[in-house]
């Protein structure tokens, strides 16, 4: 039994079924004295009309300090009002989960766009790049066949000479 299950089993002891009164009774075997195990393996053995009920009911009434919490434990069920306080609450952690996980999908979204706009750019500068070279070759290439035509020019106007 791990630390969130003991505590989703403080606030929801209707959910102790006979594989939680297992990790119980190991807990107990290495805690004896853990009042608040004892209690929720009391009201597991309750629920689930296990026959060590008695005895373990006899035991923990022993070992913690104040039974009328032990009684109020077994005895009394949450009242409506309750139950539907559990219920909003339920769903509303349910609209907050979806609410968080959709922000989530948007955050990874928004960078996904992010990187996406950034690729866009640097494809943009390396196009603008390629174009910026090719225009310098083909400017050295004409100046270089400028060069060429005037050496030519002056070759054929010393012949002419």
């Amino acid at each position: 039994m791990n630390k969130t299950q003991f505590i989703e089993y403080l606030e929801e002891p209707d959910l102790l079924n006979d594989e939680a009164n297992k990790e119980l009774m190991e807990l107990l075997e290495e805690f004896p004295y853990f009042q608040t195990a004892r209690m929720l393996l009391v009201k597991g053995l309750h629920n689930s009309g296990n026959i060590k009920y008695e005895n373990q009911l006899k035991l923990a009434a022993a070992h913690i300090t104040d039974r009328s919490k032990l009684f109020s434990l077994i005895n009394f069920k949450p009242d409506s009002e309750t139950l539907k306080q559990r219920e909003v609450l339920a769903v509303e952690k349910s609209k907050l989960e979806e609410e968080a996980k959709r922000a989530e999908e948007l955050k990874q979204q928004k960078l996904e766009q992010e990187q996406i706009a950034k690729l866009e750019e640097e494809k943009k500068k390396q196009q603008e790049e390629a174009k910026r070279a090719e225009e310098l070759k083909q400017q050295k290439l004409e100046q270089e066949r400028i060069a060429k035509l005037e050496e030519e020019k002056k070759k054929q106007q010393e012949e002419d000479k």
